[in-house]
Parts: C-alpha cells; structure tokens; sequence
C-alpha cells in the first residue's frame, strides 16, 4: 500500500517570546511526513520477515505503520510542540521538508558485497538537525533546551526549570570546554593549546600531542586537533605535527600507530603482514583475491578455496551445488544437506508447515518444532521479541534472554536485519 507524502509544511510563528498564538501544527504536519516517510522506506527496503523481527510483530501494512512511527516521534518531539505553541521554537519550512526528502530518497541498505553509499561531503550538516529554529533572543528567560536562537544556548539558572539565553563562543574566542564552543560550526571544538575555539585540521592541516614532561615523547590528549568526521581517516602525525590520512588498500601500514590511533589503515581495511604483503593495508578479499593470508568478506557471501594455489576466494554454492570444499556453507537462504551424499549440496530450506528434522532445516524465519505429538516435527514461524521462549531458536532475534527457571523471553540481538530491498 502506497502513501503519499504531504508536500507542504506549514512554517511556524516566528515570533519571539511565551504565551499563545504559536503553531504547533507545524509540528504535527513534520512528525506525520516525517513517520510516513521513514515507513515508505521500510516497505521498500526491508522484508515482511525483516519488519515483523524489527518491529516485534507491532504491524504487517504501511498505513498502520505510520500510526506507530508517528507515535514515537511525538513523543520524541512533545517539547517542541510546546516550544512552538508558546511561541519559543518556529519550524524552518525548508528545512523540514528537505529531512522529509532525505528519508524517502534514502537507498536502501548496500547489497552483499557492494560498496557502501558515499560519505557526506565535508562540511553538510543533516537538515534533519536544523528543522527547529530558536526564537528567544540572547538574554531572555528560556525553557527548552533548542528555544534560544541561532548561536545561543539555553544555560539553568538555577531557579527551577528556567534558564537565559547565553551566547556560545565562536571561532578564535576562549573557551574552557569544546561544550562552550557553537555546536552549529562544523568542526569547532576548545583547543587545548591556546583553550580558544579552532577549527579541526583537513588533511596537510597543523595538529600538536602533548609532550610527557619525563620521556618527551608524544601524548595525549591532542592539544591541536584532526578532522575526526565520520570517512575523514584523519591521524596526527607526531614527526611533522600535520595531520595524514590513514594509509589505503596497497598502501604500507601504520607500523607504529601514534597515541590515540588504534589502527594500522583506514577504515573497513586490515594489514596483511604475511610473506609477500608485508605491512600492506588491504579489505576483505573480494571475488578472485588470493585468500592465503586475508579473509574473503562475508558480506559478498564468498568463501576461501584452500584446495588451489594460491588459496582463491569463491562464492558460496547456490541450490544444488556441492558445499564440501565451501565447508559446508551455503549461499543464503540455503543450507548444506548432510543428510544424503556425499556428495553434499546445498537444499532449499524447509517453509512453513513442510516436516523438518535435524538435517532439514527450516527458511530463515522459522524454527523446526519437535514438541508435537505424536512425533511430527514441522516448521513453525519464529517468535517476535516479548514472546514467551524456552530456547533461542524459536525466536526471531535469535536470541532467548533467561532471568531465572527454564523459561525465557524472546529479545532483540542488533545487526540481524539487512534491510537491502524487497
């Protein structure tokens, strides 16, 4: 079922100061686009099973979807909605729609074995975060932590809840903690070395250790600090104080990591120190690459063949395909039969209802039930999180939390939904 988003956000008051005559529906019109665009993502990218597992069962169709993420985001954002009614907070039209755009043209999850989707440029800041723009001027009394505007922060007095309005310090002014330093700055933080607020180093840019007043040497914390954005592979240098990128695949490692750096190469990569790659930065071994000394990625669903020279990564056999030399694993959804052979190949697995067995195995998001009698194991479907379980394999999550006796409850293990597309 498809749902069309609202195009239209209605922009709140923009006057500053309590009392009535604010716009809360601004907040309601982005809660709602907000909640059916992060449903139209679900439908589109994940899988019943994937949504029934992650949502514990709460809904099966997009429109009740909505009613549940819309819940959660209103209390999330109930502050605002008060914010706004009482003329403290506005919403930035543009702003709201833009987030609203950003979740319905989100891609879904990067497929097995593809490259993920590329960092955001240096610099952009998630509309998301700037939706709610503060109204109340420097100085004046304030409630809510996002109220004050741009630049200004809302500080307790310590007179009850009520606090005032106080200037964050920008660029080059002093600063005791990076908390005092405008969040809104990309990359402003309090520098240790002169305690004002910098800017963080690009790659070539200055950085500075502290110096250990007894060996010399370098150490932390850093005085002047690298662009530690998410993709920016960013160390400090000791030898030339400037900031470095990370070494790449083929390139040599980190032999001896500075203080604070516990990696040898960039991230997602390894150091292949072995005989013929030594101190060489590589990623998993993809289709083809030579597996003797880096493990092929599991992600492509690849496999090391260790019976050619030189050792070869392969992709896990499909449907009817002989899963000896894979050690018998499987593409997904299927599964190495040892029941009959060898030869072994890989079966489909058993659906719901079908008989299973200790060498029939169940599809993903079923468990074989051998409780029945008389004796006729078949496959169930697993139990969502909240369910009632006496052992992890009944359950969704995969997982059977016990507190005491023999009787457990279904509960939620991260990382099992790929979500990369109906």
């Amino acid at each position: 079922m498809n749902i069309k988003l609202m195009t239209v956000i209605t922009l709140a008051a923009a006057a500053a100061g309590c009392g009535s005559g604010g716009n809360p529906g601004a907040v309601d019109d982005f809660v709602h686009n907000l909640a059916v665009a992060e449903c139209a993502w679900e439908f589109k990218c994940c899988t019943d099973a994937e949504i029934m597992q992650e949502e514990m069962g709460k809904f099966a169709d997009q429109a009740t979807c909505v009613q549940f993420k819309e819940l959660a985001l209103q209390n999330v954002h109930y502050a605002e909605r008060l914010a706004a009614k009482e003329n403290r907070i506005s919403v930035d039209s543009a702003q709201a729609s833009a987030c609203v755009s950003a979740q319905s043209d989100k891609a879904c999850n990067a497929t097995a074995g593809s490259p993920p989707p590329p960092n955001p440029a240096p610099g952009t800041v998630d509309p998301c975060t700037l939706v709610f723009k503060g109204v109340t001027a420097v100085g004046d009394a304030c409630q809510f932590q996002n109220e004050c505007v741009k630049g200004a922060h809302c500080v307790s007095t310590g007179a009850g809840a009520e606090g005032v309005c106080v200037p964050y310090q920008e660029e080059k002014e002093i600063c005791n903690t990076t908390t005092d330093c405008d969040p809104s700055v990309y990359n402003l933080y309090c520098a240790k070395s002169d305690f004002q607020c910098h800017l963080r180093s690009p790659a070539g840019g200055p950085c500075a250790y502290t110096t250990d007043m007894t060996s010399g040497l370098p150490t932390l914390p850093l005085k002047l600090e690298c662009d530690n954005t998410t993709g920016a592979n960013l160390y400090c240098d000791p030898a030339s104080s400037t900031c470095q990128t990370l070494p790449g695949s083929g390139q040599p490692c980190l032999t001896m990591p500075p203080p604070g750096v516990g990696v040898q190469c960039a991230s997602g990569l390894v150091c292949d120190s072995g005989t013929g790659g030594t101190n060489t930065c590589r990623g998993p071994g993809m289709l083809g690459d030579d597996c003797t000394r880096i493990a092929c990625s599991t992600t492509a669903m690849l496999y090391c063949d260790r019976s050619v020279t030189p050792n070869t990564c392969k992709s896990l056999p499909g449907l009817g395909a002989d899963c000896q030399a894979s050690n018998f694993t499987c593409a997904k959804p299927y599964y190495c039969n040892t029941a009959a052979g060898p030869p072994y190949v890989c079966a489909a697995p058993a659906q719901l209802g079908d008989a299973c067995s200790a060498s029939i195995r169940c599809d993903t998001t079923l468990y074989c039930d051998t409780t029945t009698t008389p004796a006729m194991p078949t496959c169930k479907a697993k139990l969502p999180d909240g369910s009632t379980c006496t052992t992890s394999t009944v359950c969704l999550s995969g997982f059977c939390s016990f507190t005491t006796g023999t009787t457990g409850t279904c509960a939620s293990l991260n990382g099992q939904v790929q979500c990369i597309g109906r």
